[in-house]
């Protein structure tokens, strides 16, 4: 064997031909291209495989170095040269370099380089530089592998020109929006984009252009029936893509997340509110009702006393200090997070100050709120997720004071276009350069362990985003932050707001205590001293009034007479039968006198307005506990 690859040898020696023919046979099976470039004169000679690699015919290529030198990628031209030279000053044992190649038809070859000496004058300086080129553009390796991960990552994956045509995508993708990939690659990124994100695609585009990439980003995409399909996206900017400059983004179907992100907000509230009691509710609210019956009573027989008004109107202060309190966190504790309504920022704001106030004061902290013509501001949204937003950035605000020699918290309300802007101030310790950036990330947190979770700000953020809007952060360490929340007003008629029922008839039933009203009130609570109370003041009206402690015993009253009652007013949640039982057990005795039905809470955590909704063709109106003469008398108004 080896004595005929030594014959084979000779024979190649003595016959250059044959070697000339053996060496193009090499270069064929290997499918490299190879080109010679002469140091002396700086001439070239490229093969057939050279060019066809950039699709070039070969008899009409011109042998000289601006031939190759123009199809090298501008951004790749520099290194060339500097491993070239390299090779040139012996730094290196051999020429390699990995560059991009300009194709006839306008995509980019990705070309493995490597070159030698090939020739030598007399004096050992080389004449001949000899480099092989190898089109690594389609690596079946490297394709698999990438495939592979493309195709089976549970992401959607699309890559889209600057005009937003889809050039590549996965199978996830399409399953996400419901088309298949052939109909998708007719379709743009605009198709699939709901036209309210606009504006929000407007900023995404301009990360692009200042750092490269964009996200995280969430929005909805439109499915192919229609339907509405939360997404968050990130996503590069690439300048070369197969010769396309475009964007490649990853797409996450989200449903589910906003599905775990509605239980964690529900189940993070009370942490959210910290320093607050969880139990204010029922137990509280009947004997505060019975309370509040006291002081109107004392009100009603006693006008003359001065010193029992006096006491009166400060017991009245009081009572009304608590129902504020009561009222946000009835707002506040409703899970419902499709409960979308038109509502006043302000109030909202009042409502979370008026909770907090108490508490910034036995820490020694000021808080000032700030209006500025602002009762009219209204949103479209949630307002318990907004208030939860408010009583985070509050108590965010009074922890970050701690140490400041005079601790002060404001808030500032205006109106600045079509926008309400909201901005949450304290001076306090403010937050690190470094973190800002960080600060609305989940579980981000710069208290110290067991004083925070790192949810908060992100759930904030998160439902801001939720109502169209914006939230932002300016701090200076040691000098303060200022939270930033800019939100879209409502648009809609001026007789589409409600406005406040006027109180004049009131005054004067309670100034005169002349009666408008008559009939008979079939009166049903557990609670007996609100039951008297209560009955006190319908007699009080002008009504006659029966009584009962039970839904149950209540019933049967009615069933003995039905023409004889007029109105009924129970509380919802009694023993045996409730008062939605009642009230159903009520209007399917369709065939007798109907009454009107007013049902009363002093639960926190009931929402009567989604009662009201779904069984407004059967009950008339509601009252929340603590109630006062007044509430009453403007229901019974409406009622009647």
């Amino acid at each position: 064997m080896k004595k005929a690859l030594r014959n084979f040898g000779v024979e190649l020696e003595n016959s250059p031909k044959e070697l000339g023919k053996y060496l193009e046979l090499a270069l064929e099976g290997a499918n490299l291209g190879i080109w010679d470039l002469y140091l002396e004169d700086n001439s070239v000679r490229f093969d057939r495989r050279w060019s066809e690699m950039l699709g070039l015919i070969h008899d009409d290529t011109k042998m000289e170095l601006a031939t190759w030198e123009s199809r090298v990628h501008p951004d790749d031209i520099e290194q060339t040269y500097a491993d070239m030279k390299a090779y040139f000053a012996g730094e290196t044992d051999s020429y390699e370099n990995i560059h991009r190649m300009k194709h006839v038809d306008g995509h980019w070859v990705y070309i493995l380089v490597r070159g030698r000496f090939t020739d030598w004058d007399k004096d050992g300086r080389p004449t001949r530089f000899t480099r092989t080129h190898l089109d690594i553009t389609n690596s079946e390796r490297n394709k698999n592998k990438m495939s592979l991960f493309f195709e089976h990552s549970p992401f959607g994956y699309a890559f889209c020109d600057m005009d937003g045509k889809f050039l590549e995508i996965n199978s996830r993708y399409s399953d996400i929006l419901g088309y298949s990939l052939e109909e998708l690659k007719v379709l743009s990124y605009w198709d699939i984009t709901p036209k309210k994100y606009e504006a929000d695609e407007a900023k995404q585009l301009e990360s692009l252009k200042k750092i490269g990439r964009y996200g995280p980003y969430r929005k909805e995409y439109l499915r192919k029936d229609g339907t509405p399909v939360p997404v968050e996206l990130n996503g590069f900017m690439l300048d070369d893509y197969d010769g396309v400059k475009g964007i490649w983004s990853t797409v996450e179907d989200i449903t589910e997340k906003k599905n775990l992100e509605s239980q964690l907000i529900h189940s993070s509230k009370l942490a959210s509110l910290g320093i607050l009691a969880a139990g204010i509710g029922h137990e509280i609210n009947n004997p505060l009702t019975i309370i509040s019956a006291l002081v109107e009573k004392m009100k009603r027989e006693y006008p003359s006393e001065e010193f029992l008004a006096q006491v009166a109107a400060r017991m009245s202060n009081a009572i009304d200090r608590i129902v504020k309190i009561i009222a946000g966190l009835r707002t506040f504790s409703k899970l419902d997070l499709k409960d979308v309504k038109i509502f006043s920022v302000e109030s909202v704001i009042k409502e979370s100050v008026g909770m907090m106030e108490d508490i910034f004061q036995s820490e020694g902290v000021e808080i000032r709120a700030s209006y500025e013509d602002t009762e009219e501001l209204q949103i479209i949204g949630n307002r318990g997720r907004l208030q939860q937003v408010f009583m985070n950035l509050l108590a965010n605000a009074m922890d970050a004071t701690k140490g400041a020699p005079k601790r002060k918290v404001g808030i500032d309300l205006r109106k600045e276009g079509h926008f309400v802007i909201i901005d949450f101030t304290d001076n306090g310790c403010g937050i690190p350069h470094e973190y800002l950036g960080k600060i609305f990330d989940p579980f981000f947190t710069t208290k110290g362990i067991h004083e925070g979770t790192g949810l908060g700000l992100s759930i904030a953020y998160s439902i801001i985003q939720d109502h169209n809007g914006e939230i932002s952060v300016e701090s200076l360490e040691g000098k303060g932050a200022t939270f930033h929340i800019r939100l879209p007003i409502a648009q809609v008629s001026g007789n589409e707001i409600m406005k406040p029922i006027n109180d004049k008839s009131t005054k004067s039933i309670l100034q005169t205590g002349r009666s408008e009203f008559c009939g008979t009130v079939l009166l049903v609570e557990d609670e007996p001293e609100i039951l008297k109370l209560l009955a006190e003041q319908l007699e009080h009206l002008g009504l006659k009034v029966v009584q009962h402690l039970n839904g149950e015993d209540a019933f049967n009253e009615y069933l003995r007479d039905p023409q004889k009652i007029d109105i009924i007013i129970s509380d919802l949640k009694m023993p045996k039968v409730d008062g939605l039982a009642l009230l159903d057990k009520v209007r399917k005795e369709n065939q007798h006198h109907q009454p009107k039905f007013i049902l009363t809470t002093g639960g926190v955590n009931i929402n009567l307005d989604q009662y009201f909704d779904s069984n407004k063709h059967q009950f008339d109106g509601f009252l929340h506990k603590p109630y006062t003469v007044n509430e009453i008398i403007k229901l019974l108004q409406k009622c009647i």
